[in-house]
């Protein structure tokens, strides 16, 4: 904004000097400045390292986060860092409200019904063979069939 005030004034000023005048002035911005805390560096390769919460440490079984971001050119990681890190806040939210999976795709629902239907039939499968199916497992088994 100050840049684009002073260019108004007729001055051309790039980023840098604009930032030197605002130190000067004890001007700081309003914008969010880059969160690098969760950009670590292990010889040249570059990590994302992201801290979990107490809250949801016992969900993950581990304190933090560690992910290679597969790249050694510090521009890159940071773009990735930044990108990773909006993720990981996103999924933290997600397992706040207690809702893990983001939508229901018709894929999503085949599968789960295929692995759903293969049980049950496994679990029949062995009742047979273990003998007659007691009274309540047959209950069981219709009431499971009918959800």
């Amino acid at each position: 904004m100050l840049r684009d005030l002073l260019r108004a004034e007729g001055f051309a000023f790039d980023r840098k000097h604009v930032t030197t005048l605002m130190r000067r002035m004890g001007i700081t911005a309003l914008y969010r400045k880059p969160n690098t805390s969760r950009l670590k560096r292990r010889g040249a390769v570059y990590y994302f390292r992201c801290k979990i919460p107490a809250d949801l440490v016992d969900h993950y079984k581990k304190r933090e986060i560690l992910e290679s971001l597969r790249t050694k050119d510090p521009k890159e990681a940071l773009r990735k860092v930044r990108s990773r890190s909006l993720q990981q806040e996103e999924e933290f939210d997600r397992l706040r409200a207690g809702l893990t999976v983001e939508e229901l795709t018709e894929e999503l629902l085949e599968t789960l019904s295929k692995k759903w239907v293969a049980g049950v039939l496994a679990e029949d499968e062995g009742n047979r063979v273990g003998g007659w199916m007691k009274q309540q497992h047959v209950f069981d088994w219709a009431d499971r069939l009918i959800q």
